[in-house]
């Protein structure tokens, strides 16, 4: 799964790139704003039936109450996370529209180390073996 991941993501930007430069009209920052929004709600009614098929949705409030910080702290996690993740997508979206998908993978490439170094900073992490093995891959 982790593999399939990883080539989705690496052949969305340059597939992304390419649909620019095959478009019929002028691409502009709201076209690929509007292409982007409908990628992502394509994604989030997919993403959607699966859980529902596969009963997903049941076990959020087991897990929510599980959650060591508290049961309101973990929904706000999750949307959170939904809505950084549009604005990542978003943001990559726009650099390839203004630069290259190169440049945009660059710049994924370049962040994440950088936030593996702020997530222990910020939040305390302990920054063990496997953290700075990860780090060491990531850069």
């Amino acid at each position: 799964m982790t593999l399939g991941a990883a080539a989705i993501v690496e052949f969305y930007l340059p597939l992304l790139e390419l649909t620019y430069m095959k478009a019929n009209q002028n691409v502009t920052y709201y076209l690929v704003m509007e292409m982007q929004l409908v990628i992502s709600i394509f994604a989030n009614a997919f993403s959607t039936v699966g859980m529902l098929v596969n009963k997903d949705f049941q076990a959020i409030p087991k897990e929510a109450r599980e959650y060591e910080i508290g049961e309101a702290k973990y929904y706000l996690v999750l949307v959170m996370s939904a809505v950084l993740w549009q604005f990542f997508f978003l943001g990559a979206a726009g650099v390839v529209f203004s630069a290259s998908f190169l440049f945009s993978g660059i710049l994924m490439a370049v962040c994440l180390p950088i936030t593996e170094v702020l997530a222990v900073l910020f939040f305390h992490e302990d920054f063990k073996a496997e953290k700075s093995i990860a780090l060491a891959l990531s850069i």
